[in-house]
């Protein structure tokens, strides 16, 4: 009698290649579906923050009937003991800190003596400004917790040789061509305090109107509150995406990646929507044009994100809003200056 043996049950080389390719296929079909989706997501928290701030800047504005300061300039930055006002040296992202539930963090320099630089202040501030802030970093550059190395140290802080924590938003400072007065902030703290020191936005140069205008929300020493906004705050730049150089993210090679989240007045963190009215022949006006990020081109004034096909702007009244990077130029201009008489018909 024939003996029957069990067949054993399998896959050949060929079906298992054929099984690999389909799966191959399957996941160059679903990979830019996911890629997509994750995109999606990652403009949807970047919105969120900018709708968090726009609302944490709402409620500075009531508490002290003035949008944030700018601070002092790129030489200083936040302390606790010196208030939100004129004499506060810290950007802007500094001043809202206790506006967007990080009031202990606001209170990481303050040793209650604000007319001195102790060390108990020196070394608070410097473990401020090396931690990083969730809220005021686009997913879609880089996740909170990293840090690029500014490239100088601050007055008012001890050194920070482990790298600072970054922000991916600037505020607007106006439509002139200049966010920062380099090199004009005091030195030390009793030129900063001195009724006499001869600040940059005292110059009435600066309020003159043209490239020097300081006509936004937030510049060196600032209080503007909406009683200035003859535009409306609805037509006027609060908060928004700043355009960076994408080989730039991680590194401090660039005037606008090359401070603290929490400097005062500096192009890191103010951005302006002034526009080139005569760009070079043949050229694209890459100067004043918001934009998306792209490698090796270098822009320390204008907005733009990573994000395609515009860069997201929270406006005075609050609303955040995608900003086309097609936008006319005119009503760019406009919608970045709190004065009125401008065109302000968005596009």
């Amino acid at each position: 009698m024939r003996r029957r043996f069990p067949r054993t049950v399998g896959f050949t080389l060929v079906e298992l290649l054929v099984v690999i390719a389909i799966i191959g296929i399957l996941v160059a079909l679903l990979l830019p579906a996911v890629q997509a989706a994750r995109q999606a997501a990652m403009r949807v928290t970047c919105q969120n923050n900018l709708k968090q701030l726009a609302l944490g800047a709402q409620t500075h504005h009531g508490s002290q009937q003035f949008f944030m300061t700018g601070g002092w300039g790129i030489s200083w930055v936040g302390d606790a003991d010196r208030g939100f006002g004129k004499q506060q040296p810290g950007g802007w992202m500094y001043s809202m800190l206790p506006y967007i539930e990080e009031t202990a963090l606001y209170a990481f320099p303050a040793d209650g003596q604000p007319d001195a630089l102790t060390n108990p202040q020196l070394e608070g501030a410097r473990n401020m400004i090396v931690k990083p802030i969730k809220i005021i970093n686009c997913p879609s550059r880089r996740s909170n917790g990293e840090r690029t190395f500014p490239a100088g140290n601050a007055i008012n802080a001890q050194p920070f040789s482990t790298g600072a924590g970054k922000g991916d938003y600037a505020i607007n400072c106006g439509s002139g061509t200049e966010n920062e007065f380099a090199g004009s902030d005091p030195k030390s703290l009793a030129e900063g305090i001195s009724p006499s020191f001869r600040w940059s936005s005292d110059n009435p140069k600066r309020q003159e109107g043209g490239n020097l205008e300081l006509n936004g929300i937030s510049y060196e020493r600032s209080q503007i509150g909406i009683q200035h906004i003859s535009d409306g705050t609805t037509k006027t730049y609060l908060i928004g995406e700043k355009y960076l150089d994408i080989e730039d993210y991680f590194s401090s090679q660039t005037q606008s990646n090359n401070e603290t989240w929490c400097t005062g007045f500096n192009n890191d963190n103010y951005r302006t929507s002034y526009r080139v009215k005569t760009p070079a022949a043949g050229q694209p006006d890459n100067r004043s044009r918001p934009m998306q990020d792209q490698p090796t081109l270098k822009n320390d004034f204008v907005w733009g994100s990573p994000h395609s096909g515009g860069f997201y702007m929270a406006m005075c009244d609050g609303s955040v809003r995608l900003i086309n990077y097609n936008i006319d130029l005119e009503v760019h201009y406009a919608l970045g200056t709190r004065a009125g008489a401008e065109v302000a018909v968005e596009q």
